[in-house]
């Protein structure tokens, strides 16, 4: 005998949720759902189920009804504890089956989100919220991108005004409310990204925020830039969602660059370093305009005197250690940043160097090899 204890079905715009609670008897429950999205969306799956066993399990499929291909197949350990899973982003716009099987008088329930995920890059932006118990997927669609090429990049950018947890007055216990950003093409790492937010996966690149974050796909990052659909995943930082109590607002925008060349760029950048020169030689002549006479007594050949006793005159034991010293320095540091660089690299992991995407340009000599 089923009894089904609840059935609900909502749809909002660009959303859609079905609830069922039922005890399973001897046969497969199997439960209609019809979607009404045209665009890409995602089935994020709620289940639970319990019994008086402890080695019971139920199974959920769930599949296209006419076609019986499998968005998404789940075994659940009857707990009681809740698990979620989601599927890979595509466009349903069929009938869909849920078949739930497995041991008889077990009590399950699930609820079943259908969520529009893409971003229209003519848009450019969305607004999400991030409850402390889901991750939230975005999906956009590159198309006309050469792989390998580094004459057009792609630059994901997230922004947040939520940025404490809790403020004091003193600010000595603000914490600060820090989602991750994942940027992928695997659907698989979906699942395992909400569980451990903060683990490295060498094909998507992730880092933390707390207000404002960026990724930049490129030919120089890995995964590298290429056609297809790629998933903007958000979630709050696991070591924080037990103190979550509202959950957090942000902007995503998607910004594809096609450029030949970064030659106006240079010379902008250039002429705008020209300033820190040309402004403190304005401040002085300003500063001394009534004693301009101190010019007139600069003898520019001391410049060449002092070159002239650096390298050739004296003894030089303390100048060329200076120099060796200054050069073990360098090395050292250049060693640190290139094995830091590419571990980030590999990785995916932005966390590890503060990189200034917003100056990024990537070039076919970026990586460290």
């Amino acid at each position: 005998m089923i009894l089904v204890l609840l059935l609900l079905v909502g749809c909002v715009a660009g959303r859609q949720e079905w609830e069922f609670a039922e005890t399973l008897g001897n046969a497969t429950v199997e439960e209609d759902l019809v979607v009404t999205e045209d665009t890409r969306t995602i089935f994020h799956l709620e289940v639970s189920c319990s019994s008086s066993g402890d080695k019971d399990f139920v199974h959920f499929r769930l599949f296209e009804t006419v076609s019986l291909r499998t968005e998404l197949f789940v075994d659940i350990h009857c707990t009681g504890n809740t698990s979620t899973y989601d599927s890979p982003p595509d466009i349903h716009t069929a009938s869909y089956t849920l078949a739930t099987s497995g041991r008889a008088s077990v009590q399950y329930s699930i609820r079943i989100v259908l969520s529009r995920t893409q971003i229209l890059l003519a848009e450019g932006s969305v607004e999400v919220s991030i409850p402390a118990n889901e991750m939230v997927v975005r999906s956009f669609d590159l198309v006309d991108m050469m792989t390998g090429d580094y004459s057009s990049y792609v630059q994901v950018e997230v922004s947040s005004l939520d940025r404490f947890l809790n403020k004091s007055k003193n600010g000595s216990n603000d914490k600060r409310y820090e989602a991750v950003l994942m940027v992928t093409t695997d659907p698989s790492d979906l699942t395992a990204f909400f569980s451990q937010t903060e683990m490295d996966r060498r094909d998507s690149l992730h880092l933390s925020f707390s207000t404002f974050g960026m990724i930049t796909i490129s030919g120089a990052s890995h995964p590298v830039l290429a056609n297809g659909t790629w998933l903007v995943v958000l979630a709050i930082k696991h070591s924080i969602r037990g103190d979550v109590t509202f959950p957090k607002e942000v902007t995503i925008s998607v910004t594809v660059v096609r450029e030949n060349g970064y030659d106006s760029q240079i010379l902008q950048m250039f002429g705008i370093s020209l300033l820190a020169v040309f402004i403190p030689v304005v401040a002085r002549l300003i500063f001394n305009a009534g004693h301009l006479d101190v010019y007139e007594s600069f003898k520019w050949r001391w410049w060449w005197v002092t070159l002239r006793n650096w390298f050739w005159s004296g003894k030089k034991g303390l100048t060329y250690l200076t120099v060796l010293l200054a050069s073990l320095l360098l090395v050292s540091a250049f060693q640190v940043v290139n094995a830091r660089y590419k571990e980030m690299h590999y990785s995916g992991n932005r966390d590890m160097c503060f990189y200034n995407e917003k100056c990024y340009r990537p070039t076919d000599t970026t990586m460290f090899l």
